[in-house]
């Protein structure tokens, strides 16, 4: 059985990931480590000496956090139910420390296969599609990562979309996203800009076409001058219900959350992306 990560800090983003958590475990019949970090304060020098009362903070904080966390575990298990999800395999963690170091912790000991984590979108103090906890993760971590736009809505998976260099490297990712388009008797959209003159990309697609001989694989070779546009008409044309990227791939992955690409993502901010790791 495989194994699904969520963290949450009980947000409503978090809350909607929460029932696409659900629903890709049910799908891919896999258990559910729900994570709740908190971290403590570093309170300064001027309580230099008063180590009872910094003691005391402490617990103070640790016991409301934990007060926290129990009062909001009953309300995820009635989500579960409202969507008839309650028989998914659920297992609750409750961590202090830094957000990276828990979620790594966590990932070695449990031995997790994937991530799903919600995301607000943009908002006045941020200009990013996704938080900066997000984008770190996925920078950070080995395991493919969903994130799940706030206004998400799962509603099965039947079109998935996957941008490709048709470099060897992206061969493995294909193969996993086409096994996860199985549970769901999905078709896979390959997808690759081409952004100059190449003569050898529609021959590369052939070839990758003739390899993988799969009837759920389409592929599409697309002129464009702007990638991201390019990318986000796709997602349209095609109704990608996820959309899936090679996390090699640095410069698009940097457009795609962290520039003006996330402000016209943001009107499509209905869309999960699904960030994979790329082969050594």
């Amino acid at each position: 059985m495989k194994r699904i990560l969520f963290p949450t800090d009980f947000s409503e983003a978090a809350n909607n990931a929460f029932v696409y958590a659900l629903q890709l475990a049910k799908s891919i019949d896999a258990s559910l480590y729900i994570l709740h970090v908190y971290e403590l304060p570093i309170y300064s020098s001027m309580y230099a000496g008063q180590l009872d009362y910094v003691q005391q903070i402490y617990q103070s904080i640790e016991l409301a956090q934990f007060d926290n966390y129990k009062d909001n575990v009953p309300q995820l298990h009635e989500i579960a139910k409202k969507y008839n999800l309650e028989d998914i395999e659920m297992y609750f963690v409750f961590e202090k420390g830094l957000f990276l170091d828990s979620i790594k912790r966590v990932i070695k000991r449990d031995q997790i296969d994937m991530i799903v984590m919600g995301t607000t979108g943009l908002n006045s103090a941020n200009t990013t599609l996704i938080g900066s906890n997000t984008v770190n993760l996925i920078r950070s971590v080995s395991q493919p990562v969903f994130s799940i736009p706030r206004l998400a809505k799962f509603d099965g998976i039947k079109a998935i979309g996957f941008t490709t260099l048709f470099r060897e490297a992206d061969k493995k990712p294909l193969a996993e996203i086409l096994k996860l388009a199985d549970y769901f008797d999905a078709k896979v959209n390959v997808l690759h800009i081409k952004t100059k003159e190449n003569e050898d990309i529609e021959s590369q697609a052939a070839a990758w076409k003739q390899q993988f001989n799969n009837s759920r694989l389409t592929f599409s070779v697309l002129p464009a001058t702007s990638v991201e546009e390019r990318v986000l008409e796709f997602i349209m044309e095609h109704k990608i219900d996820f959309l899936a990227i090679v996390k090699r791939n640095r410069n698009f992955f940097d457009r795609l959350f962290t520039s003006s690409m996330s402000q016209k993502l943001a009107y499509h901010s209905t869309i999960p992306i699904l960030v994979i790791r790329e082969e050594a």
